[in-house]
């Protein structure tokens, strides 16, 4: 019977803090409570795609976020605009390839961001390969802030049950 009370202390010990852990998440929040988390382990990255309001092509901005950091990393960005938004300079971190111009090697920290919903821009958010159409889960001009956060476990977990119930 004491062998059995043990058993019990230690597994409620370990679920406790298994739970109760932190773990590194980059979280995507609207303004009417939908929320995506994405938790993730030393490094995550994700790309940004949307069609560029003015010029009606397609940009993209690809960002990573690390583990024990709080900033968010902007890595590169991709269009196909000639206009405003090209560097004045030239330097080896800017290239034309396949009807893109990309400047890459960026790394600029962000504290958080934020963008718009829009059925416009057509923003989609891709992470571990999964493509995720922002304009479909939020409401067309819904305020998104993406920022990286560390949340317990248990958090996270309740946190994405409860992102699939969002339409």
């Amino acid at each position: 019977m004491k062998i059995k009370k043990y058993i019990v202390t230690a597994i409620i010990i370990i679920l406790f803090a298994v739970f109760f852990s932190p773990q590194d998440v980059l979280l995507v929040k609207g303004e009417r409570k939908n929320i995506l988390v994405f938790p993730y382990k030393d490094k995550i990255d994700f790309t940004i795609e949307y069609t560029h309001s003015v010029e009606k092509t397609s940009t993209s901005e690809t960002f990573r976020a690390y583990s024990g950091k709080e900033n968010i990393v902007l890595l590169s960005t991709k269009f196909v605009g000639q206009g405003a938004g090209l560097p004045s300079e030239i330097d080896k971190n800017f290239k034309h390839q396949d009807n893109f111009f990309i400047v890459d090697n960026i790394n600029k920290d962000i504290e958080k961001f934020y963008i718009r919903s829009s059925v416009i821009a057509k923003y989609n958010l891709t992470v571990d390969n999964k493509v995720i159409l922002l304009y479909k889960i939020f409401k067309d001009g819904e305020l998104l802030e993406f920022k990286n956060v560390k949340y317990f476990r248990i958090k996270t977990y309740l946190l994405q049950l409860y992102s699939k119930f969002i339409p």
